[in-house]
């Protein structure tokens, strides 16, 4: 009886409630495992409100969505807003595809159905695709339900063909994803046995055809960028061309093979029992069904299709860019993500808490991970980095040049513009400054930030009033010179990197309080493998207000006063106790193993763990 009881109230479950279970996964899976706002972080769509940017966007083939598209991205930056957009895509793809299925397969698929939701939920969760994708999808799908839905005129199909061809077509990826989903609508009508079918069957082929001849006669059906996959013969395959595919296979499978073949079995189950199928034995199974699928659905999301890599360098990224030190220090401190930036944004972190000269040598380091240089950042969240560090130190023209080079990589990119306006700003170039932020303020995101930097420009001028202002023009280089780092102008790589020691020193020479170049320029000379030439560059300190060597900084100016002929002058700077024993020690330890260091190593690994010491070593044993 209770065994009854339960199968009852289980069968009672309706479709709804599990297509609600997905959607309410969906979304915790999207608050706590993706965060929309990392992915903003990670794509930061362009977008401005203004007429000619829409313009100039509905001027070409997809258009109209990828419009829409890019509005709807900029809800990203607030995470809720992002959740909600995607639920709701979701839920929209969800009830257009039931009703396709409805149209054309009637009640036999009802779990195929749920396929295109866990697809885009799949594609959803990942940095790598737009947000334009999910109302691309959504506009495919309606398109396939017109064109299945009643019988329609040779007329209806063009006026339909040419509409699609300008709003969808291109809009996000190759058009071949645009194709290949309205060929599977077109298929499946096709088997569904109506008289429609063979004006079904070639609207794929006229699709590419209209358009390869828009490209062909100069109309540009398709921007440059979006053109590649028309051609035949260039048919690319991406992700989101082999999941649809890998849908139409698995629908058509279960629409006219699996369903059918399973009602047969259960029939000549039943027939062989002597009885009639019983409905309610059917419902429970096919909610048990639905319920793994939600399940199948959870453990693909959590594994395989798990964008991890993505995450963690979008998480970085947004804690370097806004300047959340703290926050990104302990991250890594717990084992956290690391990549090839990884270095750089550590030594940024410890200057900004003013640990750089105690803790440098306390995480690992590479002999490079100090100036991001300007030909080997093509990335933009790196360009950003570097442009952010030129800024802080006082060459402003770098920054300058390094943002304009990231303004035709980044395609009019908030960030970069906002970048742009504090740049003039610290300038005195106040019109150029209100250019940008009149700009900014079409943007949704940038909105409100811009409107307040214009009326400080309205209420201060020179922005005299500005404590961040002011800090980055007292540092700032007044003079011109013709100093950058630039890896590739010399085939020599080192005689290029041999220029950080100038530009840091040319910022000395205009204002020795310049702390950030005194910390970097004895840093460089630090991993460079020159305590030396660090040791020279201490008395410098005491213009910066130090009485005390910090940790590094004294270990290094113990080893330079053995390097040099003469010992360093310090200006009166204080070596603590604890660094002259550390010190003593290694000299101990290096005696004691007859002055090799690699016999030295394993126990200078164990008792120097953390010193500058054990770096020196591991540089010149190649470790």
């Amino acid at each position: 009886m209770a065994s009854t009881r339960r199968a009852w109230q289980l069968a009672r479950l309706t479709t709804a409630r599990i297509d609600g279970l997905l959607l309410v996964w969906f979304s915790l899976h999207l608050v706590y495992a993706v965060q929309p706002y990392l992915i903003y972080q990670a794509q930061q769509p362009p977008f401005a409100c203004t007429r000619g940017f829409a313009a100039d966007l509905l001027g070409y083939s997809g258009g109209p969505v990828r419009y829409v598209g890019l509005f709807l991205a900029q809800l990203d930056a607030f995470n809720a807003a992002g959740v909600l957009v995607r639920v709701v895509i979701a839920l929209l793809i969800g009830v257009l595809t039931s009703a396709l299925f409805q149209r054309l397969a009637g009640g036999r698929a009802r779990a195929a159905r749920l396929l295109p939701v866990v697809l885009y939920m799949l594609l959803a969760a990942r940095y790598d695709q737009p947000l334009l994708l999910g109302p691309m999808l959504v506009a495919m799908l309606a398109s396939a339900l017109i064109f299945a839905s009643g019988p329609t005129g040779l007329g209806r199909y063009l006026v339909l063909l040419a509409a699609l061809i300008y709003g969808v077509a291109g809009a996000a990826g190759p058009a071949t994803t645009y194709l290949l989903v309205l060929a599977f609508g077109a298929l499946c009508g096709a088997l569904s046995g109506s008289s429609r079918r063979l004006a079904l069957a070639v609207y794929p082929a006229l699709g590419v055809a209209a358009v390869s001849l828009a490209d062909l006669l100069g109309l540009q059906a398709l921007p440059a960028q979006w053109r590649y996959g028309i051609a035949p013969g260039r048919l690319t395959v991406d992700l989101a061309v082999s999941l649809w595919l890998l849908y139409a296979v698995a629908a058509i499978a279960a629409v006219y093979v699996a369903d059918p073949l399973r009602a047969r079995c259960h029939a000549w189950r039943a027939a062989r029992a002597g009885a009639a199928p019983s409905s309610g034995g059917r419902r429970v199974r096919r909610l048990l069904g639905e319920v793994a699928l939600v399940a199948l659905v959870a453990v693909l999301a959590a594994t395989v299709a798990a964008d991890k890599a993505g995450r963690q360098r979008a998480r970085m990224d947004f804690l370097a860019l806004h300047g959340q030190w703290g926050q990104l220090l302990a991250e890594l401190e717990r084992g956290g993500p690391r990549h090839e930036l990884a270095p750089f944004d550590v030594n940024r972190a410890l200057f900004a808490q003013g640990r750089l000269g105690e803790a440098m040598f306390q995480v690992p380091q590479r002999a490079d991970a100090l100036l991001l240089s300007v030909e080997t950042t093509y990335v933009l969240a790196t360009r950003i980095r570097m442009v952010d560090q030129w800024l802080d130190l006082g060459r402003l023209n770098l920054a300058e040049y390094a943002l304009h080079n990231a303004w035709v990589l980044g395609d009019d990119n908030p960030v970069v513009l906002s970048r742009l306006a504090q740049l003039y700003m610290v300038k005195g170039m106040s019109s150029a400054a209100r250019t940008y932020l009149r700009t900014l303020s079409d943007n949704l995101v940038w909105r409100r930030w811009a409107q307040r930097e214009l009326h400080r420009l309205a209420v201060d001028p020179t922005l005299a009033s500005s404590p961040e202002v002011l800090r980055r023009r007292a540092v700032m280089l007044r003079g011109d010179d013709l100093l950058h780092i630039n890896r590739y102008a010399d085939k020599a790589e080192e005689r290029a990197w041999h220029l950080v020691p100038e530009i840091l020193s040319s910022l000395l020479r205009e204002n020795p309080r310049n702390r950030m170049a005194l910390d970097y320029l004895i840093a460089h000379f630090l991993l460079e493998g020159h305590p030396e030439y660090a040791a020279l560059e201490m008395h410098r300190l005491r213009d910066c207000g130090v009485t005390e060597l910090p940790r590094a900084w004294a270990e290094a100016a113990l080893l330079g006063r053995d390097l040099l002929p003469t010992p360093p002058d310090l200006a009166s700077l204080t070596i603590p106790e604890s660094a002259q024993e550390r010190y003593w020690q290694f000299r101990t330890i290096v005696k004691r193993n007859r002055g090799s260091m690699a016999a030295a190593y394993p126990e200078l690994q164990r008792e120097m763990s953390g010193t500058y010491f054990l770096y020196l070593v591991r540089l010149g044993l190649g470790r």
